[in-house]
C-alpha cells in the first residue's frame, strides 16, 4: 500500500543548481546530452524559480554569482 497523495494546482517556487563535468572525458555525444538535459530542465523552469549553473573540471566555474530567477529572455538567443 501507498499512502494518498493529495494533487494540488498550488506551483511551489524552487531553487534548481545544475551541475555539469566539463573534463575533457565529457566531448562528444557525452557532453551532447548533458546539454541536452540541461536546456530540457531549463526550458522546463516556472517564472517564479531561480537557478543558477556550475561547471567543473580543475576548477569551478559559476553562470552567475547567485541564483538568477527563470525568466524566459524575449527573442532567444
Amino acid at each position: 500500500m501507498a499512502p494518498g497523495i493529495q494533487q494540488s494546482d498550488q506551483v511551489v517556487a524552487k531553487d534548481v543548481v545544475l551541475v555539469l563535468e566539463s573534463f575533457w572525458s565529457m566531448d562528444g555525444e557525452k557532453y551532447q546530452q548533458a546539454q541536452q538535459a540541461l536546456e530540457y530542465i531549463l526550458d522546463n523552469l516556472n517564472p517564479e524559480d531561480r537557478f543558477n549553473l556550475v561547471t567543473f573540471s580543475t576548477g569551478v566555474e559559476a553562470f552567475a554569482p547567485g541564483l538568477r530567477p527563470a525568466i524566459k529572455q524575449q527573442g532567444g538567443a
